[in-house]
This record gives structure tokens, sequence and C-alpha cells, in this order.
């Protein structure tokens, strides 16, 4: 059987060789692209060669750039360098600085002339002390910030100065004592119940279900962990306007218990 090409199938199959060799042309042009793109990220006009550390006091900057060295080491599925400044992995360095410096309270990056890398931290200042769980917990104490935050060994002399808190702190790092309002509403709660004992607060207990105020006299004040600090601080201040605490010493208590509401109970020396 004799087999005719009609025109048509000679016009199909040119337009058919014309769209491989475009194709071909489209394939070969992305793959300079890409080549170029790769080329130009190893580039060291566009790396990071130099780490600048600005505003760490207790850290030194060697420590920092070594730490910010480590994570933007190595590559991105083994093509782009993690150095590249235009898209070093900016979050990484900030949240690996934070893990590895609690210290650091805020942590700014910023690429300065495409080799240049720029590091703006703010150190946390003390507060308080965090001594462990409990005050029998015998634990080293560590410095913390008014926002709770756990975030550096104390020196022996810190135990004179701060106030110590006792109680669970979360696991990761920093550690976190309380949030942020339940620690700033108990710091100011101590510091004006000191003022209305005319005692110096030495240290808070918080439990479960409720703390444990110490002063410097060896007297006790508990309170429901429940309860806003605003009333305790008044259930309080009414207490020590009535007998017996008008007619003895604070000093001369153990304890005055505020837990249960308008009713107060209280045990002498």
């Amino acid at each position: 059987m004799a087999r005719v090409v009609l025109p048509q199938s000679k016009l199909k199959a040119r337009r058919r060789r014309r769209r491989l060799v475009l194709a071909g042309i489209v394939l070969f042009l992305l793959l300079v692209l890409a080549g170029g793109a790769v080329a130009l990220a190893w580039a060291p006009f566009v790396r990071i060669q130099t780490i600048e550390v600005v505003g760490a006091s207790s850290v030194s900057t060697s420590s920092v750039e070594s730490a910010v060295r480590g994570e933007i080491a190595g590559t991105y599925w083994y093509v782009f360098p993690r150095d590249n400044a235009l898209f070093y992995p900016e979050a990484q360095v900030r949240a690996g600085l934070q893990q590895q410096f609690p210290v650091f309270e805020s942590i700014a990056l910023r690429v300065e002339g495409f080799t240049n890398l720029r590091v703006d931290v703010l150190e946390r200042g003390p507060h308080a002390l965090w001594c462990g769980e409990s005050v029998a917990s015998s634990s080293p104490c560590f410095l913390l910030d008014a926002g709770g935050v756990v975030y550096a060994p104390a020196a022996d002399f810190s135990g004179e100065v701060y106030i110590k808190y006792y109680g669970h702190a979360s696991d990761a790092q920093p550690k976190q004592f309380l949030n942020a309002d339940e620690f700033g509403a108990l710091s100011a709660f101590a510091a004006a119940a000191g003022q209305q004992a005319k005692d110096q607060v030495t240290s808070l207990e918080v439990g479960d279900t409720f703390a444990t105020l110490h002063f410097a006299s060896g007297f006790a004040l508990m309170f429901s962990t429940a309860d806003n600090t605003a009333d305790v601080l008044e259930r309080f201040r009414l207490a020590l306007t009535a007998d017996p605490f008008t007619t003895h010493a604070l000093a001369d208590f153990q304890y005055l218990d505020l837990r249960f509401g308008d009713k107060l109970y209280y045990k002498l020396k």
C-alpha cells in the first residue's frame, strides 16, 4: 500500500521541530540564568565578610561573632551560600543568639554594604533573683529582669541587694519565671508590702495555689495566687491597723495568713 504524505502533515512536523528548538533555547537560557545566579550568589562582594557587634558588655564580641558565623556557615541545598547578604538566615541567627546568650533582651541585624553584618544587642538589666523551685531546694541564684526572664548566674553579693524569688520557671531558653504581667504585679506588690510593714522583703515563694512573702524580721505573709495583689495589699494594710498588730511589733509574729478572704489568721512566735 502506497503512503501519501499530505502537505498538512509536513506543516505539523515543521511546527513540532520549531517547538522543540524553542524549548531547547528556553531551557538553555534558563540554565544560563541559573548558573549565573549561582555564580553571582558566590561572588565575594555579596557575601558577609565581617561581623560588627554593638552593645554587648557582659558577653565578649568575639563570642557573639563566632556564634553568628556558625549560623551562616554552609549552604542552602548544597548550592547557595548561607552567608550571602541577600538571603542569609536572619531569623535563625537571631533565635540562635537569643538561645545562646539569654542576657540579650533584643537583637537587631542589619547588612551594611553587602559585606558587613551589624549586630545591635540590648542587654537585660537585673531586677531580682530567681533561686529555684523552693526555698528548700538550695539552688544557685540567677538574675531576673523586669519581665521575669532568668538570664544569667548571680554573683554572691547579689543576695543582699535583690529580692529572691522561688517557684517554677520554664525549661525553654531563656527561662521565664511567671509571665511579664504576673511578675510585674508581684514585684510591685512586694515593694508596696515592704513599705506598709516598714520591713525589708527578702524573698517571695510562689506555689501552685498560694505565695509566701518573707521579711527580714522573720515575719511571713501568705496569700492566694488567685487573689488580686491590690486586694491582698489592702487587707494587709487593714490588718496592720488592727489588734494585735497595733500592740505587737511585726517581728513578734511568725506569719499572717490572708488566703481566706476577710478571715485573717496569724501566729505569734
